[in-house]
């Protein structure tokens, strides 16, 4: 599955879409500005709406400490404030309205600005809509309260909130600041080791494993990003998904066996595609679920929820999770489900989102369906796939083809038709990812891990293959459990295998262990895709790249 952002549909306020992250400079003047409260058009001067508008229509002389009283107190906050106000579509036509503080007071609980009495973030109760607002970029939080001679944090104190609360607000934005230096210095860790390994070596670039790509997907523009987005916007690719009985009943078997894991609480569905788990979450029991995608899809997924009168249980917001800021501040959810596994389950670089939703959206001792994913490797004997693919290019009546077979020993290839009794060896496992404790910066990565294969019988190694495994729980965990593989002893799915074919078949003896080292890194120039290479005893690796 996807997530990551493109255009949507226009006019439609039922799924959230990221506003245009062009350079165009909306300074004050340039647009109309619309009061938050009702629906008189005030003066296009920010000035005027704040300090004439504001204390004359509404009887709020003091924006600011309104503002910070609520927990609005930096842009996202704001942002997420002025969606919440504008999709409830709400007019009030007198300073006496008495629905004003109303709509204040359910923001405050509802939206998570702050914590409420039981120290849980709840949902925004509506999807946001109208996110091209000019208010919610002319305004500038910081200025504003700057402005006043406010402070956030003090602010905050002097609105009713105690000084332990205060100290706890200024300690998680603390962590979040030393998080970011932590992953920056790992950065410089990668960069610095990856040349320390060349001197070592004696030898160039080449000489050594690839470092890991620098940039995340986040930070994927539109139209580096666009060829995945569009891959996952059309019918053909998600009618396979659904139409795979391991994949799709594995998820249903799972959610709908464990009611008690998903009834009243709030769920996440990262990368959400049809919103077929979104479904299966709300049909369990859900109160409320998030459904995250980027691609054009989530528009059919909309009304697929609707088709089946789930509409008031499933939110959709289309866009890079990673940017939705209406999600990621004040938004906690009890469950994150996703079916984020790409070939090779590393494939894609989708883990890295729902580590992010994991750590900026789940509440604490929350859960990720699944839990716990296993890669695996194991040989195959088969001349037949052999000669049907790797020298095929030989010999192609009479013309040989060299390119072709070059690449074919360079790509790896996903197999659908891999027979059991072609598999050679025992299976090794390469990594194992635990979704609640996994590191978001070293899951998706694999590098000179130590592998053995042990020949069952005498054989000639084709190839390496590489699987995985799925198992919903985990060891200990409570509930029905759910667990599949996709390797090639078991049955087929849309995943397939993946098989990286050897230049050179190995023979071994029935008994006889294989070792070598596996890397699997995302590449400088593109974080989606895939460096696998195989160092041998004898020396010599094999290197394989997938996009």
């Amino acid at each position: 599955m996807n997530n990551c952002g493109s255009d949507s549909d226009d006019n439609d306020d039922d799924y959230v879409e990221l506003a245009n992250d062009g350079d165009t400079d909306m300074s004050i003047g340039q647009s109309r500005l619309q009061c938050l409260f009702c629906r008189n058009q005030a003066s296009v001067d920010l000035d005027d709406l704040i300090n004439k508008h504001l204390p004359a229509a509404h009887g709020i002389a003091n924006f600011a400490s309104l503002l910070v009283s609520i927990g609005v107190q930096d842009q996202p906050t704001w942002v997420q404030f002025v969606a919440f106000v504008r999709s409830k579509n709400f007019n009030a036509t007198t300073t006496e309205d008495g629905r004003l503080q109303q709509l204040l007071d359910e923001f405050r609980v509802t939206a998570g600005a702050v914590q409420d009495g039981s120290g849980d973030n709840t949902i925004p109760s509506a999807p946001v809509g109208d996110i091209d607002d000019p208010l919610m970029y002319e305004v500038d939080i910081e200025e504003l309260l700057q402005s006043q001679g406010l402070h956030a944090t003090a602010d905050l104190r002097a609105a009713g909130k105690s000084n332990s609360n205060s100290q706890a607000i200024d300690k998680d934005q603390r962590i979040v600041e030393l998080e970011l230096q932590v992953e920056s210095l790992k950065t410089q860790i990668v960069s610095m080791s990856t040349v320390l390994r060349r001197f070592a070596l004696g030898g160039n670039s080449d000489d050594v494993i690839p470092a890991a790509s620098s940039r995340t997907i986040a930070e994927l523009k539109d139209d580096e990003d666009g060829y995945y987005v569009d891959s996952y916007s059309g019918a053909s690719i998600h009618a396979e998904m659904l139409q795979d009985r391991i994949r799709t009943g594995g998820y249903h078997d799972f959610i709908a066996g464990n009611p008690l894991l998903f009834n009243e609480r709030v769920v996440m569905d990262v990368g959400c595609g049809t919103g077929i788990l979104s479904m299966f979450a709300a049909r369990a029991g859900a109160a409320k679920v998030l459904a995250v995608d980027c691609a054009e899809v989530i528009a059919r997924a909309k009304e697929a929820a609707a088709e089946n009168g789930l509409e008031n249980r499933i939110s959709f917001y289309r866009g890079k999770l990673e940017q939705l800021d209406e999600l990621k501040v004040g938004v906690k959810v009890d469950a994150i489900v996703s079916e984020w596994m790409g070939y090779c389950l590393l494939y894609e670089g989708m883990l890295e989102s729902v580590l992010y939703a994991r750590d900026h959206c789940l509440k604490p001792g929350g859960a990720v369906y699944p839990r716990i994913c296993n890669l695996l490797l194991c040989g195959i004997d088969s001349e037949e796939l052999y000669q049907r693919n790797a020298l095929y290019f030989d010999n192609v009546y009479g013309v040989r083809v060299s390119f072709l077979k070059e690449r074919c020993l360079s790509e790896p290839h996903v197999a659908y038709d891999l027979q059991s009794d072609w598999v050679a060896t025992s299976s090794a496992l390469v990594c194992s990812i635990d979704m609640l404790t996994a590191s978001a910066y070293t899951s998706a990565k694999v590098e000179s891990v130590p592998v053995q294969l042990t020949a069952l019988r005498d054989c000639k190694l084709h190839a390496i293959v590489g699987y995985f495994d799925v198992d919903f729980l985990g060891n200990g965990d409570a509930g029905v459990n759910v667990s599949f593989s996709t390797g090639p002893l078991s049955q087929v799915t849309h995943w397939g295998q993946t098989v990286f074919y050897l230049r050179s078949p190995i023979s071994l003896s029935s008994g006889q262990v294989l070792e070598f080292h596996v890397s699997i890194l995302p590449p400088h120039d593109s974080p989606r895709s895939l460096l696998v290479e195989f160092d041998w005893s004898n020396g010599t690796r094999s290197e394989f790249r997938m996009d």
